[in-house]
């Protein structure tokens, strides 16, 4: 899609925020799998759904990139409180991306170990993980559902 000075634009999407709750959704599901499996020290469903976990979690994350935060930067005005909002969720989600997959990577491959340590780690990352995508939920994704009346309403 173009905007009228010819640029490339991103379209709004109503089906892309139930996408990414139904996306976060899964994503605690695999998470609770895996501490499910580490809680019954089954070390192969550990590293399965790890596997699983990290490139269904980096999906989301590439799409959220383009789709959701491309669209709003695309919209909202950097002057604007909801810009800035955006803008930290985008730069927390990096570190977060950073963090979650050097906890991943680091608990793959042959001499993985999932003792107590692991399982503690892990568990610290779901608590982050559930807090991040309830933010996401509660602050950054409304920005979204709203922006399309905002642009509609200056049109």
């Amino acid at each position: 899609m173009s905007n009228s000075s010819g640029k490339k634009t991103i379209a709004h999407n109503p089906g892309l925020i139930p996408r990414y709750v139904g996306e976060h959704q899964e994503l605690l599901t695999i998470f609770t799998q895996i501490v499910d499996a580490s809680d019954a020290g089954q070390p192969k469903g550990i590293a399965r759904n790890l596997e699983l976990f990290k490139q269904k979690f980096l999906d989301h994350i590439m799409d959220e990139n383009f789709h959701l935060y491309l669209y709003l930067r695309q919209i909202l005005k950097p002057d604007d409180e909801s810009h800035e909002l955006m803008r930290i969720y985008q730069k927390e989600m990096a570190e977060i991306r950073r963090d979650v997959l050097r906890f991943v990577d680091a608990h793959l491959g042959n001499d993985a170990e999932y003792g107590a340590d692991f399982h503690s780690q892990l568990l610290s990352v779901g608590a982050a993980l559930k807090r991040r995508i309830d933010a996401e939920e509660d602050k950054l994704y409304p920005l979204y559902r709203s922006s399309e009346s905002f642009k509609q309403a200056v049109m």
